[in-house]
């Protein structure tokens, strides 16, 4: 066989079809961050949700309810109407919170590792309900370990070297703000305050603003290495959610807001009563 021959016989290495290896790859990779995408989605869902729950279920409690003075552990309880409604919120958002600890990639360990204990926690508060009396020691410690975590994590946010990824600069300042809030929380919470279950609420979402900053930030740097259509995508589907979200978001705060200052009245005004 001459040299001509032999080389008309040789196949050429595939140059990138799609059933070639580096198409599957290219493909995979897409989907990989596509469902990343989807997870900023759900994570930026999840204040809304935890305000529909916790809306939803004070107003059908057949007891009284005090929206400003109780927590939503008294939702989630034992005593509660169809207390479900206010613990599957809290289940799914510590499961989704644990999801994204092990997606963020362009995060260092130790900060995704302190993420995962606060979703796990969030998930075991929810799971381990307060008794119509007394408290619950599994419920109150994980309840803890649920604050501690998510007031502390803005400081443990740090791009792992090489990731690509930038953290967002108000580190300082959101840790700051958590620990007036989660002061102000205990001091309620200690001194059975008026405004528990308002500061409670304010410092839910609170703690739930920066790893939504967080995850969406990720997720640009995730778009921005697969191309504009995926780019495209992701953008119209943040801004859907942000357009749903909103309007929710909006009258949750002016109710806590309206809740609060009313407490606070109350309180200046009890001795004149």
């Amino acid at each position: 066989m001459s040299g001509s021959t032999a080389q008309r016989d040789v196949p050429e290495p595939s140059t990138g079809g799609t059933g070639s290896p580096a198409a599957q790859h290219t493909d995979a990779e897409r989907v990989t961050r596509r469902m990343g995408v989807g997870l900023v989605v759900l994570v930026t869902l999840m204040p809304v949700l935890l305000a529909v729950g916790w809306s939803v279920s004070a107003s059908i409690q057949v007891d009284a309810y005090d929206w400003t003075a109780q927590t939503i552990s008294v939702l989630a309880g034992r005593g509660a109407t169809d207390r479900w409604i206010m613990v599957v919120p809290l289940v799914v958002a510590g499961a989704v919170y644990v999801v994204l600890a092990l997606r963020l990639d362009g995060l260092v360990a130790p900060c995704r590792a302190l993420l995962m204990v606060a979703g796990l926690a969030v998930a075991v508060a929810g799971l381990a309900p307060q008794p119509v009396h007394g408290s619950s020691t599994i419920h109150m410690s994980a309840a803890a370990c649920a604050w501690i975590a998510l007031t502390l994590w803005p400081l443990t946010v740090k791009p792992r070297p090489g990731a690509g990824f930038e953290a967002p600069p108000f580190r300082a300042a959101a840790t700051a703000v958590l620990l007036v809030l989660m002061g102000w929380f205990f001091v309620e919470l200690v001194t059975d305050g008026a405004l528990l279950g308002a500061v409670e609420r304010l410092l839910i979402l609170a703690q739930l603003a920066y790893p939504t900053v967080v995850a969406y930030r990720q997720g640009r740097s995730w778009t921005e290495r697969l191309g504009s259509d995926v780019t495209h995508d992701a953008t119209v589907e943040l801004h859907g959610v942000a357009e749903l979200g909103a309007p929710v978001m909006q009258l949750e705060f002016e109710k806590l807001g309206r809740q609060t200052v009313d407490g606070i009245q109350r309180e200046l005004g009890a001795p004149d009563s």
